[in-house]
């Protein structure tokens, strides 16, 4: 069975930035590709983390998220964090 995120269950990505604007290397869809452990989105975020990023995945339907896994590569890791639901965002402006 599939993954809910994996690209051919239809679910997409996208991300505010890319690496050097190399898609094909690090771009948002590679975070998704489970067949190959190599593969990853990397940002072109700066050293000092004064830019916020942002990184989205869509899946095209209604889903139930029972688990989230985020993997840092690197040494390179984020001191914050913010998930954001669809759901969450409809019922704030309610």
């Amino acid at each position: 069975m599939p993954l809910l995120s994996c690209p051919s269950t239809g679910t997409t990505a996208v991300s505010s930035s890319v690496l050097n604007k190399n898609s094909k290397l690090y771009g948002p869809m590679n975070a998704l590709d489970v067949s190959n452990e190599s593969t990853c989105w990397n940002s072109d975020g700066q050293a000092d983390g004064d830019i916020d990023l942002s990184f989205v995945i869509n899946f095209h339907r209604t889903v139930l998220i029972e688990e989230l896994k985020i993997q840092f590569q690197g040494g390179f890791v984020s001191e914050e964090c913010s998930l954001y639901t669809a759901a969450a965002a409809a019922a704030a402006t309610t």
